[in-house]
């Protein structure tokens, strides 16, 4: 198994894969929008050294995966907590082989190279999940767009430039 990251922005014919599995597994959350509309949007977003940065997980040549460090989601609960990781997929077939979890740690060293010190997530495993064995902490439970999800957070210790 050889696992690789790339960001989004040098990948961008994986966009319309992307936004699709984004669209299956969390469009009813913006009901009215369309697969070609988030493709638009995440086209118009690919970074590489500002927020928001979007990292794919490639195993022996297919995408398998992706994940976000992004600024304020959740905003209208919790305007304080600028950093999040998101968007966080791993395709049905490549699940179980720990990609999640290295997806979650790459995102968390490229917050470190920015400098952040703090960074958030939202999960529906109440349990905090594979976040919680990655050493990610409950902040609390709470009822958001019509599901019950956990707020965690991680605290970074910052690499020196």
């Amino acid at each position: 198994m050889s696992l690789t990251f790339a960001y989004l922005a040098d990948r961008p014919e994986a966009v319309p894969q992307i936004a699709r599995w984004w669209f299956d597994e969390w469009g009813y959350l913006r009901p009215g929008d369309t697969v070609e509309q988030l493709i638009s949007r995440v086209h118009g977003l690919l970074n590489r050294d500002r927020l928001p940065i979007q990292i794919v997980a490639v195993l022996d040549n297919a995408l398998a995966g992706v994940a976000v460090l992004k600024l304020h989601e959740m905003f209208d609960r919790y305007p304080d907590k600028k950093f999040w990781m998101g968007d966080v997929f791993v395709a049905p077939e490549y699940r179980g082989r720990g990609i999640g979890s290295a997806l979650a740690t790459k995102i968390v060293d490229i917050a470190k190279l920015q400098g952040i010190k703090e960074i958030h997530l939202q999960t529906k495993d109440l349990t905090g999940g594979l976040y919680a064995k990655l050493g990610w902490e409950r902040i609390e439970q709470v009822r958001y767009k019509d599901y019950e999800g956990l707020v965690m957070v991680k605290q970074l210790e910052c690499q020196s430039e």
